[in-house]
């Protein structure tokens, strides 16, 4: 899964009284990740992947903290897919770093603000630092031939 911080500034629809407050996207998206890695033995290689699942994502006011005046807003629950090409690193057998690049697209989102739906304020491109742990499959030391 993965949390989305404050993003994008968005105006509210008008019937909400704060008006003269700063909005912004939040939420979360989770869901399967397909991944193939070329050449996983090599220590600079490539990987491919594909997350497919959905999203819950609303709009807030970041500023305002206090819960006496704490409201909820209108959320949209909608399918993502984000594709994503990555170079990844071989620090060690159990761990890998990488870096990518990534599109999220979201072909159902609607969460009504400035008096109109707006079907792209979700869908972006991303880069994307990841860093992996564990045993690999396929990823072992060869014992040097004598």
């Amino acid at each position: 899964g993965y949390g989305l911080l404050p993003t994008r500034k968005i105006t509210p629809p008008s019937d909400i009284e704060e008006i003269d407050r700063d909005y912004h996207l939040t939420g979360g998206y989770g869901g399967v990740l397909l991944e193939y890695i070329n050449s996983p033995r090599k220590l600079l290689h490539f990987t491919a992947n594909t997350l497919i699942g959905i999203a819950g994502i609303t709009y807030t006011d970041i500023i305002n903290k206090d819960y006496d005046t704490h409201k909820s807003y209108p959320k949209s629950i909608s399918f993502v897919v984000e594709p994503c090409v990555e170079m990844e690193l071989n620090v060690s057998t159990a761990f890998r770093m990488s870096l990518g690049v990534s599109y999220r697209y979201s072909p159902n989102f609607k969460l009504r603000y400035n008096e109109q739906d707006n079907k792209n304020a979700f869908n972006g491109l991303s880069v994307n630092l990841g860093f992996k742990f564990g045993e690999f499959l396929g990823y072992k030391i060869k014992p040097k031939e004598k």
